[in-house]
């Protein structure tokens, strides 16, 4: 910690310290301050942004600040291209799902019709995330078994099995 904090404060304009300061933080499971320092990282060097952004969506998924995650990572897929946009993708998809499981987990708080709709939310943009994923990277295969457990909870797993006979 003491080595990445000093690393950090002297070679300010270098993005490594801050990634591995931070990944020191997740580590130990400290993800806010990990958070701190990505959005540091980020704010000194804005030409690196996108090198932190896959790392920093994934911090707010860990804090359970799933919205946050969701923003940076549509933000982020307009600074990579091909397999970096297909994991991007993917990501995205993945930050919807952890949204899922937050409304499974207060389905008891919510009317019938408001977990239906709450449910569709999330789960087409997460469906439309890991089909965007596939499209780029067909052998992406935690997408293709994310897209295939999506569809099932939206119901159309007959539709899906239909298309793949």
């Amino acid at each position: 910690m003491r080595l990445w904090e000093d690393t950090a404060s002297k070679s300010a304009r270098k993005e490594r310290p801050y990634n591995a300061l931070a990944w020191a933080y997740y580590k130990r499971a400290q993800y806010d301050r990990a958070v701190e320092v990505l959005q540091k990282g980020s704010d000194r060097l804005p030409d690196k942004g996108a090198q932190f952004s896959d790392t920093l969506g994934n911090m707010y998924l860990q804090l359970g600040q799933y919205e946050k995650a969701v923003d940076l990572f549509k933000k982020a897929l307009s600074n990579f291209t091909s397999k970096s946009r297909a994991v991007v993708y993917n990501n995205l998809g993945v930050s919807y799902l952890y949204m899922w499981n937050d409304i499974q987990a207060h389905r008891g708080q919510l009317r019938p019709e408001e977990f239906a709709a709450r449910t569709e939310e999330v789960l087409k943009p997460a469906t439309d995330a890991f089909s965007k994923a596939l499209e780029i990277e067909p052998d992406m295969y935690t997408a293709l078994d994310s897209y295939v457990t999506v569809l099932c909870y939206r119901g159309k797993g007959g539709e899906l099995e239909t298309t793949a006979l």
